[in-house]
């Protein structure tokens, strides 16, 4: 199975370039590795404001309803400068599949930066969004969009990584399927996929697709059909959702394993729900059965490889 080539949007301090405040970079060892099977799309939004290198602090800080950038040692307000560039840089994006961010960054961050209660940064408020990622996510609800810290969790970074992957895997496969079958055919390789994020946009695809008729737009299908699967995986997933899809692709070897087989595999999902071994365990022996079975259905699945092996 081809693994699609994800583009994504990344704070270029973790690109490694050497654009933050004090002129330094940040090194996470697994963007590096990421950036081996991606295509990085690099942006510093603090750069694109033409605030330089090395730069005075700015910050966030509340001012009645409203949220406002500020940099304080000279008294400049950036926020509609940072809002304008946010905007314009966004509206000009296509062909893309997530974000990944700086966190706590004043401009990038998606949730913990420091907001302050005043423009001099005396009185703390709360953590939230950095204005540039504040924008991104208003504009771009449905897909993914992670700080590098987050992605330190096994579990929020293989969900990145399903999502990144698996809408990378849409846009290329929308640009070659021309047809209703091709389409039907993408639909049943990601059943068991959709199935984890959210069972009634998976019906409402395979709705969408069964009454399609030879008069109907086709292209427009393609976009309807595109659109519900960004929003499906948007969708919050869990242990359970996910113990579901299992438990149903374990079906088709069931009857075929002897008892200690069926027994260990029952063993380990229950180790999954209490953070024991993790998804990628179960998925590799539901893998292995697939070959053992010769099994063409359940090894055409996307959610067996959902992204290469070597990120974890």
């Amino acid at each position: 199975m081809t693994i699609a080539k994800p583009k994504i949007v990344v704070s270029a301090c973790l690109d490694l370039q050497p654009v933050r405040y004090n002129g330094l970079f940040v090194k996470d060892d697994f963007v590096i590795k990421l950036k081996n099977y991606c295509e990085f799309i690099t942006i510093c939004p603090e750069l694109s404001v033409n605030l330089g290198v090395p730069r005075d602090r700015i910050i966030v800080y509340k001012s009645d309803d409203d949220f406002r950038l500020y940099q304080t040692s000279k008294n400049i307000d950036l926020t509609d400068e940072m809002r304008s560039f946010s905007n314009k840089f966004l509206n000009s994006l296509s062909g893309f599949d997530g974000f990944l961010l700086k966190g706590k960054s004043p401009s990038c961050a998606i949730g913990n930066a420091l907001v302050y209660k005043d423009k001099e940064a005396k009185v703390y408020h709360a953590k939230g969004r950095g204005m540039f990622g504040a924008e991104v996510i208003k504009k771009f609800p449905n897909f993914p969009t992670e700080d590098e810290g987050r992605l330190k969790n096994v579990n929020i970074k293989q969900n990145y990584l399903i999502r990144i992957f698996s809408i990378a895997n849409i846009r290329e496969s929308m640009l070659k399927i021309n047809n209703i079958k091709g389409l039907m055919e993408f639909h049943r390789e990601n059943k068991y996929l959709l199935m984890a994020f959210n069972q009634q946009k998976l019906k409402a695809m395979g709705s969408l697709i069964a009454k399609y008729q030879k008069d109907s737009d086709f292209e427009e299908t393609k976009k309807t059909y595109f659109d519900l699967f960004v929003s499906s995986l948007a969708s919050r997933t869990s242990k359970g959702k996910y113990l579901n899809v299992l438990q149903h692709i374990f079906g088709y070897f069931s009857d075929k394993l002897n008892p200690n087989e069926r027994n260990y595999f029952i063993s380990l999902t229950e180790k999954y729900f209490n953070n024991i071994v993790d998804l990628k365990t179960l998925i590799e022996i539901l893998k292995i059965w697939s070959y053992r079975f010769e099994d063409k259905y359940i090894l055409e699945q996307t959610i067996l490889s959902p992204y290469p092996d070597d990120l974890g």
